[in-house]
């Protein structure tokens, strides 16, 4: 049996009525959600308003290397506390002797 080909008028206030009723179903947050959104288009960003935050670039080998030794420098040096290190490896010795006492109950 052949197929009928349906008009594209029929086809195009079908699809309208859709979109009405679509548009019926939603409530106020999800239209002014809708309404809110940005445009489709971007808009153009002018590249003037990026040139302050640009670092100058390093000309020589040497200036990178001194600008290296300035950003290391800047940096706090870590301080090792001897009484947290040594609470922390007897707490490590203490487990690895916990778990081999276990170890060993279980054979």
């Amino acid at each position: 049996m052949a197929k009928r080909k349906r008009s594209r008028k029929a086809t195009a206030g079908a699809e309208a009525q859709r979109c009405q009723s679509d548009n019926a179903a939603w409530d106020e947050v999800e239209q002014a959600f809708f309404a809110a959104a940005p445009p489709d288009e971007p808009v153009a960003v002018s590249a003037e308003s990026f040139e302050d935050d640009l670092v100058p670039a390093a000309t020589s080998k040497r200036d990178l290397a001194e600008r290296l030794r300035g950003f290391i420098a800047a940096l706090p040096t870590p301080q090792l506390d001897r009484r947290f290190l040594t609470i922390a490896i007897a707490t490590f010795m203490l487990l690895i002797g916990l778990s081999a006492a276990v170890f060993a109950s279980w054979h």
